[in-house]
């Protein structure tokens, strides 16, 4: 595999897969972008980019230069930010549908408040949506959603294919399942044999190897649009002269595919379009966004306690943390259970010292976890944390932040754990506050059987109202490192 192209924001750059030149005949565009988890411009250290307001603009400028052009979203526009938190992706739904899009595969983040906060998505939004990989709890294709989709563009018939990888990392609630890639892949090309397309594109939320072994496999997909690989910028790879395409993340950029069909060949032209400063802001949209970012600034702004320390977001993965500490002693306040875990991946934000707003704590939990309890024994608990810890080369976002314990390790075994200042007692059954996220399965923990639950998903609270109650409570937040979790090598 070779990486052929990264753009930056400020450039636009082309790479030519076949002489191919649109000036006398007919050709058709793909317009693919993803990573859609908040309607306005990302502000942060790489700059400003994206926005629907952007998006609009760029959609209309090509549709006018082409109007044989499909729009097609790659996924995640519900979880994983402050903004989706909140508003579970709903304000994406309205914007696309004015953009608007035609087609849009899912990202795990689109199912982060469960699959029927999905299905009304999926109902709000006047294009379409498929899913060749995910089914429900009967192995009917989610909300009995096409495993393809034909359109045809300026003569060439273009089929799209929709592929969802990890949904480990996402809300497990018994009704989405995701089967195996490379069987779905298989049974979906078998069925569009029939079809006869001229061109087949995978839409794809998985890895850049993933994605080269599709290819690898099945030589008839002729380019594969996927996730961002990374936030400030566009890549195009090739295996064996078919791409692999993943814009900017947040919707930094979107990719241009032009295809034109010379004597039944289809030659392929990509170009990637920046949607940064330099991109006027469509008015309609620009106002949607506006108003969709006072009403959550007017609401999240509203203190709620004073924070005496700041709470970086470095280290959750891999050591304890302030805000580990400050979230799971949360947990277990409220429900006075014996100890609490978080997973370092599901704490999201930077928060300053200083007033501690609504903002503030939303940005920490944004997916909106419920939080559960469990009856455990000591043994339970010492395999729980233990299958969490990462090993030498790979932080996990599985790793534990808690309270009510402490625990020592090297590598990613457990040396002790202690629990209110007593060895553990591996016979003795303990009581543990943690999400409805980690009871199911996710990060690739083990699921905790239903007759261990003590408080189940549909009577227990929502993460982030802990948190908020918690800090009202004590009016100032000081949290401490406290040797909670000891990695021994590091003392060594």
């Amino acid at each position: 595999m070779k990486k052929i192209l990264t753009t930056l924001f400020s450039i636009t750059l082309i790479v030519l897969f076949s002489n191919c030149s649109h000036k006398k005949e007919k050709y058709a565009t793909i317009l693919y972008f993803n990573d859609a988890h908040q309607i306005y411009p990302v502000r942060d250290e790489l700059g400003e980019r994206g926005g629907v307001a952007r998006l609009k603009t760029i959609v209309e400028k090509i549709k006018k230069e082409n109007p044989e052009t499909i729009v097609v979203f790659g996924g995640d526009l519900a979880g994983g930010t402050l903004f989706g938190g909140l508003y579970h992706g709903f304000p994406m739904i309205e914007a696309f549908n004015l953009i608007p899009i035609d087609i849009a595969n899912f990202g795990q983040h689109d199912f982060d408040f469960g699959s029927d906060i999905t299905k009304q998505l999926v109902d709000s939004s006047n294009f379409k949506w498929l899913s060749s990989n995910l089914k429900d709890n009967k192995n009917n294709t989610f909300n009995n959603l096409p495993t393809y989709i034909i359109e045809q563009k300026a003569g060439i018939k273009i089929c799209f294919i929709g592929l969802t990888d990890n949904m480990n990392t996402t809300k497990q609630d018994g009704k989405i399942f995701q089967k195996d890639l490379f069987e779905a892949c298989k049974n979906s090309l078998q069925k569009i044999k029939n079809e006869t397309p001229d061109i087949i594109i995978a839409l794809t939320q998985t890895s850049l190897k993933t994605n080269e072994k599709l290819i690898n496999e099945f030589p008839q997909i002729n380019a594969i649009l996927t996730e961002e690989q990374y936030e400030n910028s566009s890549n195009i790879y090739y295996v064996h002269k078919h791409p692999i395409v993943s814009p900017c993340g947040n919707m930094g950029s979107v990719v241009r595919v032009d295809l034109n069909k010379i004597n039944d060949e289809i030659s392929l032209k990509i170009e990637v379009h920046a949607l940064d400063s330099l991109v006027a802001e469509n008015k309609e949209l620009a106002i949607l966004q506006e108003k969709y970012k006072n009403k959550l600034n007017a609401e999240l702004s509203k203190p709620i306690a004073k924070l005496l320390c700041p709470l970086p977001i470095k280290g959750n993965l891999y050591k304890e943390t302030k805000a580990g500490n400050l979230i799971t002693d949360a947990f277990r306040d409220y429900y006075n259970s014996d100890i609490a875990l978080i997973n370092g991946g599901g704490i999201r934000a930077n928060v300053d010292k200083g007033v501690f707003s609504l903002k503030d704590a939303h940005s920490l939990l944004p997916f909106g976890n419920k939080i559960c309890v469990v009856k455990l024994t000591g043994e339970d608990i010492y395999n729980f944390i233990e299958n969490s810890l990462n090993d030498d080369k790979h932080k996990r976002e599985s790793f534990l932040q808690i309270s009510g314990a402490s625990y020592k390790y090297i590598s990613n075994k457990l040396v002790s754990i202690y629990i209110n200042g007593n060895p553990i007692n591996f016979d003795k059954k303990y009581t543990v506050a943690l999400s409805n996220y980690l009871i199911s399965g996710g990060e690739g923990l083990k699921k905790i059987s239903k007759n261990k639950i003590l408080i189940s998903q549909e009577k227990a609270l929502n993460d982030v109202d802990l948190l908020i109650n918690y800090c009202k409570k004590k009016g100032e937040i000081n949290p401490k490192i406290e040797a909670r979790i000891v990695n021994l090598k590091i003392i060594k």
